[in-house]
């Protein structure tokens, strides 16, 4: 279903919504589980947060729906695995088009080419494939998604792992957004990266995004004198 995309004023509200939900089941967590870690909590409020908008495959509502793609690495099997399953739910009638999102910035590495590559072995036409290029990370992939679906209902096509975060941006953005999880068995390393991942992507909603592009690229974090582990 097509809405008209939302306001600035609703993004803010949307924003300060989010937070604040995210911000009681944190307490209320830390409360209940004392003893767990902050990037647990976060990741786990964020999960239990987003619960409503997450499907599987099957479930998938019809309505023509527009699709991103997010990118990773196109060396491994998660990026073919969300190109199928992309493909499968056009051939299905259940998305009308792909936006394909990813680093796009060198000829030699190119996530959205690469995607597109996979879906025309697929089947799927060039002209329903739109290729982003700037969806250098979750929060950029959501962000230029929502200005491409102009108002229409979007659904990410990705790993149950990744799909609470990228859903609580979308949300947190003012998108109408579900997200399509699909089955993957994520080693530690994979969990404690997109626990930390959470934390960030919480604090980019807060208006933080320019300090953790810096903590990223510094690759630490100074607080009042201390130098603290980077995300």
């Amino acid at each position: 279903m097509k809405t008209m995309p939302p306001s600035r004023a609703l993004v803010r509200l949307n924003r300060l919504l989010t937070l604040a939900v995210l911000g009681f089941l944190c307490v209320t967590l830390w409360i209940c589980c004392k003893g767990r870690g902050l990037w647990w909590l976060v990741r786990e409020s964020t999960r239990r947060m987003t619960l409503a908008g997450l499907v599987t495959e099957a479930e998938v509502p019809g309505g023509r729906l527009v699709a991103l793609v997010p990118g990773t690495s196109i060396r491994g099997n998660l990026l073919r695995q969300r190109v199928e399953a992309a493909a499968r739910l056009y051939h299905a009638g259940s998305v009308s088009h792909l936006i394909l999102s990813g680093d796009g910035r060198a000829a030699s590495y190119d996530e959205p080419r690469a995607m597109r590559r996979m879906l025309a072995d697929l089947g799927v036409p060039p002209h329903v494939m739109i290729e982003d290029a700037g969806g250098l990370s979750t929060y950029e992939s959501i962000q230029r998604a929502g200005s491409i679906a102009a108002g229409n209902r979007l659904l990410i096509i990705t790993q149950e792992l990744h799909c609470s975060r990228a859903l609580m941006l979308a949300w947190g953005m003012g998108l109408d957004a579900l997200a399509c999880a699909l089955p993957s068995t994520p080693a530690p390393a994979s969990v404690a990266r997109e626990e930390k991942a959470t934390v960030r992507a919480v604090l980019d909603l807060a208006g933080l995004r320019s300090w953790t592009e810096k903590v990223e690229k510094e690759g630490r974090v100074v607080c009042a004198g201390v130098t603290l582990a980077a995300f």
